[in-house]
């Protein structure tokens, strides 16, 4: 007995033993197929984690850069079966373009693909395909596209991009393009979704290589100090003490209209110093609203304006403005200016201000809706003689545009605006005009003035100018021979979309 006893008793010792050494080992107890199934939900929880934390890292990525865009309207949207076109770009011969495109969701998970580049001459069409095609966790590609220009100089590139969904309908990305200038070949893009019906393209790009630019640029192309102006800007600009042959590249700056506490920003930039000097690129666009009835001419427009000049020899050039005062002015010490492929819109008083009679040249620039053409006007306070001064106004294209701001609304009416050449008041006074291959639109007579080369303007030189009547009626005012008038609107539309395929750096 007891040495059954014994024995009961070493095996239930043995027993709990082998249960104690199986309880610190649990995981022996699990089969295989448990084993595998907890290291596959370890490895899921990590990546999902992983992926959290990258689209995370990649969506504020993204949301920093979208800070330096540049806006651009692209007025026609999309059809349900074909992609977006971004930009149209005039490329030099040997250009390499190389556009890396994200796209992201509404929440800016990143999934989209991008399409191709495709090039453009003389009606045909040549389609180069991606280059680089990378998958992703999220089902969707990363493509790169690498172009090298052989043919002749400008020659056009169209990006288009087009993402799914993994619906039946295709949905469209066209938020921002953006130019990388760790490269001067390198393009980005951060893409936003929306859907095909109900978007409103937008386009944020800086469009052709940094070489183009600077090849097509006088003031880019100029050696002398390098000042950059870039991002928001939430006040106005001023520099006061610009040195010879400085270049201000404002190409990546841009105004939303209102300053850091909110209020309007009437005037966007200021320049003064000693020249030669020159400013290229910027995008301003005004705060007010002009359908509002406590905005005024007088109290708003009157005293603002998108870029003044003070200082002699100064270049602006590949300006856009929209929804200001006066659109570019000069001041006392702004002789020998020049104004090139300017954009101006929505001007709600001068297109162009030369009010102290200074000689200088407006040339290649669109002004797509102004109040008042250009001014000659003295004013009070001020007496400038300038009829040995010679301003050039050549190869512009200018539409007049009716607002309801108007200067002494109670005389002059509620809607309407002033004249084309405002000015030359005094015979002997402002300075000469040379007209040379300008296009001008009006759909309306003069609220104030009238429309045609007032009587004491010195016509030093005038050659090639259309101006296209909208208006009832024929045309009632009179032009020198120099002018021909037409009512085809097609001339003004065919001249823009030249202009604006040209000049595609201002937009």
């Amino acid at each position: 007995m007891a040495k059954q006893r014994a024995a009961r008793t070493t095996k239930t010792v043995k027993r709990k033993r082998r249960v104690k050494v199986g309880g610190s080992r649990k995981w022996d107890n699990f089969a295989l197929w448990q084993k595998v199934a907890l290291l596959v939900l370890f490895a899921g929880l990590v990546s999902v984690i992983s992926i959290f934390a990258y689209t995370k890292f990649m969506e504020r990525d993204l949301l920093a850069k979208a800070a330096t865009y540049q806006k651009i309207d692209i007025k026609s949207k999309p059809t349900s079966n074909a992609g977006v076109t971004f930009h149209a770009c005039k490329a030099v011969s040997g250009d390499v373009i190389k556009v890396t495109v994200l796209a992201t969701k509404p929440k800016n998970v990143i999934y989209a693909r991008a399409d191709t580049l495709v090039y453009r001459k003389a009606g045909t069409t040549q389609v180069y395909n991606r280059t680089a095609t990378a998958k992703t966790w999220w089902g969707g590609e990363v493509s790169a596209v690498q172009v090298r220009l052989s043919r002749a100089a400008g020659e056009e590139l169209l990006f288009t991009a087009q993402s799914r969904s993994g619906r039946s309908a295709p949905r469209y990305t066209t938020q921002p393009v953006r130019k990388d200038f760790k490269s001067d070949t390198s393009y980005q893009a951060a893409l936003r979704e929306f859907q095909a019906a109900t978007i409103d393209p937008m386009s944020f790009v800086d469009c052709g290589s940094a070489a183009s630019a600077i090849n097509s640029s006088l003031c880019l192309r100029r050696s002398g100090e390098k000042l950059a102006v870039s991002n928001l800007q939430k006040a106005r600009y001023t520099n006061y003490a610009i040195k010879p042959n400085t270049v201000i590249d404002g190409r990546r700056a841009y105004w939303d209209g209102t300053d850091a506490a909110g209020l309007p920003i009437s005037w966007a930039i200021t320049v003064d110093g000693i020249g030669p000097a020159c400013w290229y690129g910027g995008k301003y666009t005004g705060a007010w609203d002009d359908q509002s009835r406590s905005v005024t001419w007088s109290k708003d427009y009157h005293h603002a304006g998108a870029f003044t000049i003070r200082m002699n020899d100064f270049l602006v050039e590949g300006l856009r403005a929209h929804n200001q005062g006066d659109g570019i002015r000069m001041e006392a010490g702004g002789s020998n200016f020049h104004i090139k492929e300017v954009y101006l819109s929505d001007i709600h008083d001068d297109c162009v201000e030369n009010d102290y009679l200074h000689s200088g040249i407006v040339e290649n620039s669109l002004f797509d809706g102004c109040y008042a053409g250009i001014s000659a006007a003295t004013h009070d306070g001020i007496n400038p003689s300038g009829p040995k001064n010679v301003w050039t106004f050549r190869n512009n294209l200018l539409r007049m545009k009716a607002f309801p701001t108007m200067f002494r609304p109670e005389k002059y009416g509620s809607f309407g605006h002033a004249m084309l050449f405002k000015g030359w008041y005094a015979p002997n006074k402002g300075p000469q005009l040379v007209l040379e291959n300008n296009i001008f639109l009006a759909d309306r007579k003069s609220s104030i003035g009238d429309l045609q080369i007032p009587p004491n303007a010195v016509l030093k030189g005038c050659s090639n100018n259309t101006f296209v009547w909208l208006g009832e009626g024929p045309f009632p005012y009179k032009l020198p021979s120099c002018f021909r008038v037409t009512t085809d609107k097609s001339v003004w539309d065919n001249a823009v979309a030249q202009w604006r395929a040209t000049y595609t750096s201002t937009r």
